[in-house]
């Protein structure tokens, strides 16, 4: 495994994300869990009896090795991510099927943000110098108890064309708990995962086309008893969950005045980075659409686009139904648990075709996702990356 020294970013921005307090004393629940909490039953579904042991191990890792905290919280609250999962993109394909407008989907849906390389995003999202990446906010009101799921999703972006990639990082929020998100503290009563995705491609349609295959990545390294504290993984995704994830989504004294302001109505949804009225806007009127539109009609003036060429691809980044995620449920029905991954590794070597879409540069180095090696050799999948290509993966076809 190759370990960094030196975080750079990464450093600034996960000291930002562990700065602000993670644990408020707002909602009425039991604040100070004892750290005795009998665990949940494996692979089940977490239930209201689970709380005090999720607070506890959000604030207590295990043995203090960071990196068994996220691999206990991964395996502790994937059953319920798993399944609710499931809800949110059956609700999706619902709604392609009806052709609901983006005013009456089941799942709403928010182009939140547009980073060009190396930009830090309003989430705490950090684009690599060889990144481009539209963000997708999606949410889903469980029917009947009373329970809402979010979903941040990372879709690839070409810098020459605009195309859209399917996204290959999946950021969730799940309200795994009950109570009000009109209360200070409501995020507590979630439970926050991440999941990495290799999007696939197979002759006799067996499994559909494009096949989503998933996996999930640990930001710290293990460590040998003799170490104080874990090393940081090479890894694209610069946040430990669940530590800096709930961190991040705590709405407190220091942002509370900023979210206020920027929300017509002043009310205040408390388990939510992305506010409820953001949803209500149409695609054309988000912030995601609006960057990625002036950055692409920058190339538009210079000649390097046709006008009317992208003027097709606004229209189809203006249609909620761009942003269908094919298989999901599918897949997710099959990954009954989630495939823990290892490091990302440093390119080395001769250069390797099938590498194309799985590698970034970080250090000024090339690096090779995790994912793609542990799927690179599964029996079954025999010549992942070598007859197709990630961007052939295309969910908006880009300016010709």
């Amino acid at each position: 495994m190759q370990v960094r020294s030196s975080l750079s970013i990464a450093a600034g921005f996960l000291a930002t994300a562990l700065s602000i307090p993670f644990i408020s004393k707002n909602l009425t629940r039991a604040d100070d869990p004892k750290p005795d909490m009998v665990p949940p039953a494996k692979n089940s579904i977490l239930i209201e009896k689970d709380f005090d042991y999720i607070q506890n191990l959000r604030k207590k890792a295990p043995q203090n090795n960071l990196y068994q905290q996220e691999k206990l919280w991964t395996e502790t609250v994937y059953p319920t991510i798993r399944e609710d999962l499931m809800a949110l993109y059956k609700a999706e394909e619902e709604d392609i099927k009806t052709g609901t407008t983006q005013k009456d989907r089941k799942v709403k849906l928010c182009l939140t943000d547009f980073l060009e390389a190396g930009e830090e995003g309003d989430d705490m999202d950090t684009s690599l110098s060889n990144r481009y990446v539209l963000h997708v906010v999606k949410y889903y009101d469980l029917p009947k108890i009373g329970k809402r799921i979010y979903v941040n999703e990372r879709w690839p972006v070409d810098p020459d064309n605009g195309a859209v990639f399917f996204p290959d990082i999946i950021r969730i929020r799940d309200q795994a708990f009950k109570g009000s998100l009109d209360e200070k503290g409501a995020h507590k009563l979630f439970v926050t995962g991440l999941i990495q995705i290799v999007w696939t491609t197979n002759s006799d349609n067996s499994r559909g086309n494009p096949y989503p295959l998933l996996g999930a990545q640990p930001f710290y390294l293990e460590t040998t008893k003799n170490e104080k504290s874990n090393k940081i993984n090479d890894t694209e995704l610069f946040i430990s969950n669940p530590t800096s994830c709930i961190s991040c989504h705590v709405i407190s004294g220091r942002n509370l005045k900023q979210i206020s302001a920027s929300n017509p109505s002043g009310k205040i949804n408390f388990g939510a980075v992305t506010q409820d009225h953001r949803f209500d806007v149409s695609i054309t009127k988000q912030k995601g659409y609006e960057k990625y539109v002036s950055f692409f009609e920058k190339k538009v003036n210079k000649g390097e686009i046709k006008k009317e060429e992208f003027a097709r691809v606004k229209k189809d980044l203006a249609d909620p139904r761009s942003y269908r995620n094919p298989y999901m449920v599918e897949s997710l029905k099959e990954y009954k648990t989630i495939p823990w991954l290892e490091s990302d590794t440093k390119v080395e070597g001769r250069y390797d075709p099938a590498r194309e879409g799985f590698t970034y540069t970080w250090d000024k180095n090339e690096w090779e996702k995790a994912i793609f090696a542990y799927y690179r050799n599964r029996g079954d999948l025999v010549g992942i990356g070598e007859w197709w290509s990630q961007k052939d993966m295309i969910a908006i076809n880009g300016a010709r």
